[in-house]
């Protein structure tokens, strides 16, 4: 399956909150992206990216970035699908 929005509709017909589904490759893209735009930024960062129950996809740590700072990405991609 594609990344991509899913708009579920309720019984009424009324749209339904946006649920997000991602596999390995749109991973794969959206930190390429992510990546592409800290580049173009001079930034060395880390990235993940995690899926809706916060299981791992996909990382990068770019050149530059400090060691730890991987496990503190990670950290805020599972938060931010606790919230």
């Amino acid at each position: 399956m594609d990344a991509g929005a899913i708009i579920e509709l309720n019984d009424r017909g009324a749209r339904a909150p946006i649920r997000l589904r991602l596999n390995a490759d749109a991973a794969v893209r959206l930190t390429d992206a992510a990546r592409r735009f800290a580049q173009d930024r001079k930034l060395a960062v880390s990235i993940v990216v995690v899926d809706v129950a916060g299981h791992f996809l996909n990382g990068v740590r770019m050149d530059g970035a400090p060691f730890g700072t991987f496990d503190v990405a990670r950290g805020k991609a599972i938060a931010s699908v606790a919230t």
